[in-house]
């Protein structure tokens, strides 16, 4: 069922690959994998709170994996939850999250949109260090700037 859930969710046929990762947990109702991937299968058909439900166990299951976290920020920053998905990309960064472009990038998008501007400016900066040639990054930091420099006035 595993196997068949990843083809199936490669191939974009996100219900049938959640099933699949349904009947999984009916046999391993601790699988991490399973429950990460469907998390992934309900988020990519717009079920986000059944998505965040699902990241939600995975990462409490296991505890030192930053995948569900990261996942789980992503969902979070989707519904508009700003502040709650800085927060889990920050634990997920504790828990050794790969600190890569897309990281930085989700970071500081976030930050921004739950008004936590030196939080963005510093998660912008660092997607800068990583891509210098990045627009989207150099793009975000400038208007996070003047954002800034707009509340100090």
């Amino acid at each position: 069922h595993f196997n068949l859930g990843n083809i199936l969710y490669k191939q974009r046929k996100f219900s049938d690959a959640a099933a699949s990762f349904h009947a999984v947990l009916k046999l391993r109702d601790n699988d991490v994998q399973a429950l990460n991937n469907l998390g992934l299968a309900l988020s990519d058909q717009g079920e986000k709170e059944a998505a965040l439900e699902s990241f939600s166990a995975a990462a409490a299951l296991d505890t030192e994996d930053p995948v569900a976290l990261t996942n789980q920020a992503n969902v979070l920053a989707d519904l508009g939850r700003h502040v709650d998905a800085v927060l889990a990309y920050e634990e997920a960064a504790g828990r050794g999250a790969e600190k890569d472009l897309d990281y930085w990038l989700n970071l500081g998008v976030a930050a921004r949109r739950a008004g936590m501007k030196s939080v963005a400016e510093e998660a912008l900066q660092n997607a800068l260090d990583e891509d210098p040639a990045n627009v989207l990054a150099r793009r975000l930091l400038g208007t996070v700037r003047g954002e800034k420099e707009g509340e100090e006035k």
